[in-house]
């Protein structure tokens, strides 16, 4: 008997036993072996020699399974997933899972008694519950999995090959329940011998409810047994193995394959495309299977590689073969027209699912021109294409799905999978993880990792990766194609179909660390910059929040690409990375006090001064200005080494250029970071050394700041009465100079001075200020410390409310300038003021 479209049977009206075989595998969920028990239980059934009917629901869905049983059957067998809380899983229309509880289950029993099933088979996982929920509700007789532990799959089809003989043959429920069990026992992977050490062996997992000494074949009406094992139309898809962290994905493109946009009702073509390797053929393999067997489309499925169609003349040649037609060219048409003509009578009338695989491969248009004749003319086709980019046709007729990398713990279960293919036996554990990192989570480049477990420890080809993964030697697949072979491969393969541009600016983007902003990809990339959305459609570049980045692999492939082609392509390395760190440094200096967006772009930045100081591109300018652009966001981080190599190398351009009032600037600039260090020695003398060029210059401002800073060193030192000596020098400059922003800095820190003397209100009074001015300045970061140490005086004097409110505005400006060293000391103030405040209460 054909399956219907909706998956549902025609009913029966005649003498003899009414079975109905019903199975549940949802997409979401792990494949079930669902033709293997099929054709177990229509074989048990068919042994038999008495009358009666055995139809297979093939889609079920809870409206399905609801509207057959209402046809009135007298067995329900209902195999598929089940949970640890009892619920039953059947299929919604799109594929994906879709839970009952027990309730649920009695509620898709037909209203009338005399149509409900007399026995009931739920061969699915902790189903005991809604078993018992069925008896209650007046199904006689009901074989469920015991709550507590799950069934497999291999147990669960001998038992129903071994219940349906008995069954078939007239011997009673409690007989045909034994077979079964006993056939699941000897189960060589999954019986008993197998699972005693679980807890429960498997054939104890079967619990039988009713009496079981009746029969519910009819003994008098013998016969040949009517078992219709619907035909699925061929041919039959490829077996995929399980898939690995792509259930969202799986229910994703089928929801879009069997449900058309209300807007867009003529949108049949769905294209899952995604950077090479990343899993593209493989769900659409899975979901080609997963269709075919509900015959969800009368005509069945057809899938198409286009693996080796360099044109579109050859992809409809491939085509025609896959449908074994012969063309001959009318008179007035050429061959092209007569290829599409014989295509479009073919499909013209037939309701089918056509999955067209590796449309990369076509390189002219001829393809697209096709595929909008099938959708114009085939109202009953749908297709299901997979490539590297988007087909282009335009939103009216494309549905776009983009196939990302596995998450990091999907990538490590796929590895331990397929190192166990290779006798290895792994665990998920931090060295998978790490491996899987460094190869980006591509499922491709996991598996051909994994391939080499049998030869390599993890230590050793984590270390190999960590120095290239692209160093990763091709594996010795048998039935893959080339490209899939290796990791370089896969890549060589898209970067030779990119145009001239396309290619210049894949190799220019290898310049960005952590991608870029479109104003810096044209910046950099120049006329280049406009194949940034061939780019994009290849998957060679991902957009994501508003900037353009590659796979880390796939950078260092650009890298190594620019290195090797630049000549050919005619690349100016050199210039390329000058316009890369003339941008970053204007970049740095627009943003110098805004550390949120110099944290955004720091590798870039990093790498753009690295640039400017390499021997051969060295630029004393550009070190100079980018050094001053970044050392405050360095130094509120608290990156003390990195800072000192960018003052050093800031040190040795100033001396190139002869810049003295740089020079004493950086003399200055590297004391703080030793007074930051706690090492006062070194900083004093430093500082010493910037007081020496700024008096001989007359560098008053210069003079002032350094000053400031021995103050600063006195202070630590507890020396109060010399750096306050040292503060007033500094004030009586900056009072000349009228430089308010120093003038508050120092008022502060003349604060620190009277509040370690223990005279309060002269601490207040400096510290009142230094506030006055930074307010009217909006000196944020200094306005922060000020507070804190306002706090810090009425904490000191007891006034605990007043201390809370001042160190919360403190908190407040540090958090909203993403300083993390500061906000949290002063987080751990608050902690010691709340105690206090506890005490106190």
């Amino acid at each position: 008997m054909e399956g219907r479209k909706d998956g549902g049977v025609e009913g029966r009206e005649g003498g003899g036993l009414r079975v109905l075989v019903a199975f549940s595998s949802p997409l979401n969920e792990r494949p079930l072996d669902v033709e293997a028990e099929r054709k177990a239980i229509a074989t048990a059934l068919s042994d038999g020699d008495h009358a009666l009917e055995a139809d297979f629901l093939l889609w079920v869905t809870a409206e399905n399974l609801q509207t057959a049983l209402g046809r009135g059957y007298d067995v329900l067998h209902l195999s598929g997933h089940g949970t640890e809380i009892g619920t039953l899983i059947l299929e919604k229309p799109s594929g994906e899972s879709h839970h009952l509880s027990a309730d649920e289950v009695v509620k898709l029993l037909p209203a009338a008694p005399d149509r409900r099933p007399q026995l009931v088979i739920l061969a699915m996982c902790h189903s005991e519950k809604a078993g018992q929920a069925l008896h209650c509700a007046g199904v006689p007789y009901v074989v469920a999995i015991e709550r507590e532990y799950p069934i497999y799959d291999r147990a669960a089809t001998a038992y129903a090959r071994g219940f349906y003989a008995a069954l078939a043959r007239g011997d009673s429920l409690s007989q045909a329940h034994e077979n079964g069990c006993r056939a699941a026992a000897l189960e060589p992977y999954s019986g008993d011998g197998a699972t005693i050490w679980e807890g429960l062996p498997s054939s104890q997992r079967f619990c039988f409810l009713g009496d079981g000494q009746t029969s519910l074949v009819d003994e008098a009406l013998s016969g040949r047994p009517q078992v219709n094992l619907p035909q699925l139309p061929d041919p039959r898809p490829v077996p995929v193995p399980p898939l690995v962290g792509r259930a969202r994905d799986l229910i994703t493109v089928s929801e879009m394959l069997t449900h058309l946009h209300p807007s867009r009702d003529t949108n049949r073509l769905v294209t899952v495309h995604g950077t090479g390797g990343v899993g593209k053929t493989v769900l659409a393999q899975a979901l080609a299977r997963f269709w075919w067997e509900r015959a969800r489309f009368a005509d069945g499925v057809r899938s198409v590689s286009f693996e080796n169609a360099e044109n579109g003349r050859q992809a409809m040649e491939t085509l025609l073969r896959a449908f074994d037609l012969i063309v001959e060219p009318r008179p007035g048409e050429d061959e092209d027209q007569a290829r599409l003509r014989a295509l479009v009578a073919c499909l013209a009338g037939r309701e089918m699912l056509l999955v067209l695989d590796n449309c990369e491969t076509v390189a002219d248009d001829l393809l697209g021109r096709l595929i909008r004749e099938l959708l114009a003319h085939c109202p009953r086709l749908k297709l299901l294409a997979t490539a590297r980019r988007p087909l282009g046709l335009g939103g009216a007729l494309e549905r776009t799905h983009e196939l990302e990398p596995l998450s990091e713990q999907h990538a490590a279960e796929l590895f331990c999978r397929r190192a166990e293919d290779e006798g290895v036996h792994l665990y998920p554990d931090f060295r998978v993880a790490d491996i899987c990192q460094e190869v980006d989570c591509i499922p491709l480049a996991v598996e051909l990792v994994a391939a080499h477990t049998r030869a390599y420890s993890l230590e050793d080809i984590l270390a190999d990766l960590r120095e290239t993964a692209l160093r990763l030697p091709a594996a010795d697949l048998i039935g893959v194609p080339e490209r899939h072979k290796g990791l370089r491969l896969s890549f060589d393969y898209t970067y030779q179909r990119l145009s001239s541009n396309g290619q210049r600016l894949f190799c220019a983007m290898s310049c960005f660390r952590g991608g870029a902003g479109l104003a810096a990809v044209r910046a950099v990339g120049g006329e280049w910059a406009a194949a940034l959305e061939e780019l994009v459609n290849w998957s060679l570049v991902r957009r994501q929040d508003g900037r353009y980045a590659m796979l880390p692999t796939v950078e260092e492939y650009a890298a190594q690409r620019l290195a090797a082609d630049a000549a050919e392509l005619g690349i100016d390395v050199k210039a390329l990375r000058r316009r890369h760190a003339e941008y970053y440094l204007a970049y740095a200096q627009e943003h110098s006090g805004d550390y949120k967006a110099i944290e955004a772009e720091l590798d870039n930045i990093r790498l753009g001064w690295a640039h400017v100081v390499a021997d051969d591109t060295r630029d004393d300018k550009m070190v100079r200005s980018y050094t001053g652009a970044v050392q405050g966001y360095l130094k509120i981080r608290g990156h003390w080494d990195e800072l000192m190599q960018w003052l050093a190398e800031c040190g040795r351009a100033c001396e190139n250029l002869g810049d003295q009032a740089g020079l004493a600037a950086t003399y200055n600039n590297i004391g703080q970071v030793h007074y930051a260090r706690g090492d006062y020695a070194a900083a004093l003398a430093w500082y010493e050394k910037s007081v020496a060029i700024t008096e001989k210059l007359g560098d008053l401002a210069g003079l002032a700041a350094t000053y400031n800073n021995i103050a600063g060193i006195h202070y630590a030192r507890g020396d109060y009465a010399a750096a306050l000596e040292w503060y007033e020098k500094s004030v009586a400059i900056k009072e000349k100079l009228g430089d308010q922003a120093v003038l508050a800095t120092t008022y502060n820190n003349i604060g620190l001075i009277h509040k370690a003397r223990g005279d309060y209100d002269a601490a207040l009074e400096w510290y009142e200020k230094s506030v006055a001015i930074n307010e009217q300045l909006g000196n944020q970061a200094v306005l922060a410390t000020t507070y804190n140490n306002i706090a810090g005086i009425h904490y000191a004097r007891g006034d605990y409310d007043a201390a809370l409110e001042w160190i919360q505005r403190s908190l407040d400006i540090f958090e909203r300038l993403g300083a993390r060293a500061s906000a949290a000391t002063v987080r751990k103030n608050i902690e010691v003021l709340k105690q206090a405040m506890g005490r106190q209460s």
